[in-house]
C-alpha cells in the first residue's frame, strides 16, 4: 500500500494521520494535519512575495485565513503575519484549503505531498 498521497488530487483521508509533509521536495515531519495546513501555508508565504495578496483576492482562501482571528475557535498564525487560519474544521475541509492553496498558487502534481500513518493493527477499516 502506498501510504504517501499527492494532496492536490481529490483523495479522501478521513481517519487518516499524517507522518510528513513534502512541500517543493522539503519534506518536514508533522503529527496533525492542523501542522500540516501550516507548514504549507508558511512555506507558501515564503516562495511567493505576493502571498497576501493572493489570499486577500481568493474568495474560498479569505473565509479561512484573514487578518483577524475572531470568530476563529482555533487558529494559527502564519510565521508573524498577523494572518491566521482557521484550523476548526475537519480532515475535509482541511484537504479543501490545501487543494485550494494549489490553485490559487498554480502547484502542480508532486509539489505538495504527505505521508500517511499506516492504520490501525488488522489493517482493514472497520465500518
Amino acid at each position: 500500500i502506498d501510504s504517501s498521497v499527492d494532496l492536490l488530487d481529490e483523495v479522501e483521508l478521513k481517519g487518516k494521520g499524517i507522518k510528513s509533509v513534502e512541500i517543493f521536495g522539503d519534506k518536514k515531519s508533522v503529527t496533525t494535519w492542523v501542522e500540516a495546513l501550516d507548514a504549507i501555508a508558511e512555506t507558501l508565504y515564503d516562495r511567493y512575495p505576493n502571498f497576501l495578496e493572493v489570499l486577500n483576492n481568493d474568495d474560498y482562501l479569505s473565509k479561512y485565513i484573514r487578518k483577524d482571528n475572531t470568530g476563529f475557535v482555533y487558529c494559527v498564525e502564519i510565521q508573524d503575519t498577523g494572518y491566521f487560519i482557521n484550523t476548526n474544521l475537519n480532515t475535509h475541509s482541511k484537504l479543501r484549503l490545501i487543494r485550494a492553496f494549489g490553485r490559487a498558487f498554480n502547484l502542480t502534481t508532486g509539489d505538495l505531498r504527505a505521508e500517511l500513518k499506516s492504520s490501525v493493527a488488522g489493517g482493514e477499516d472497520r465500518l
